[in-house]
């Protein structure tokens, strides 16, 4: 009776060694589950922020791309304005020397007629 003890005693053991082993790549198999879960929840969530950052930046191009708009046209009417009163500047010179010239023309004129 003691080998069949002995044959059932090793049998056990081994049983138990190989449940233990089971158990233990189970839960190793579960860790890695819940790992690759965290991990793909983590990547949902990145997408999410991409996403929505995604968006954030083409309304922030389509803003500045306003205002470029607006500021190339307001650049252009400064243009526009400094180009006429450049234009009236010297034009009025050109008016004051002209009208000066005439002035001391008919000074002269004056002066050798009388």
């Amino acid at each position: 009776m003691n080998t069949y003890n002995a044959k059932d005693l090793f049998q056990l053991q081994s049983e138990l060694i190989e449940v233990k082993i089971d158990m233990a790549a189970s839960k190793a198999i579960e860790r890695v589950i819940e790992r690759i879960d965290a991990v793909r929840d983590d990547v949902r969530s990145v997408r999410s922020d991409i996403h929505h950052l995604d968006k954030r930046l083409i309304a922030t191009e389509a803003h500045l791309d306003t205002r470029l708009v607006v500021t190339e046209k307001s650049l252009n009417n400064i243009q526009k304005i400094s180009d006429q009163v450049r234009t009236g500047m010297i034009g009025g010179a050109l008016a004051m020397i002209g009208g000066g010239l005439v002035y001391s023309g008919s000074l002269m004129l004056h002066y050798f007629i009388k």
